[in-house]
């Protein structure tokens, strides 16, 4: 899972722009830019709160980091299964 969370927040940043450092300076706290790439590499677990503190400061919900795109896919379908 740490995988996942890491390239889910490497996608937020680039989609962003900005470098790691940049990155970092924007979350609340202090957050070191070399922390934000461990998390990025998989080298690195980060808490449930700095992942709020990251979902805060660019407006994204605490699931964004855990959900996988292609559960929600599936989810999607099943839920158009029931629809129908």
């Amino acid at each position: 899972m740490d995988i996942r969370i890491g390239k889910r927040l490497r996608k937020l940043r680039k989609r962003l722009g900005l470098t790691q450092k940049e990155f970092a300076r924007r979350v609340a706290g202090k957050v070191d830019h070399t922390y934000i790439g461990k998390i990025e590499r998989g080298h690195q677990y980060p808490s449930i709160k700095l992942l709020e503190r990251i979902g805060r400061a660019y407006f994204v919900p605490l699931s964004y980091f855990f959900e996988d795109e292609k559960e929600k896919l599936r989810g999607g379908e099943k839920g158009e299964e029931k629809n129908c």
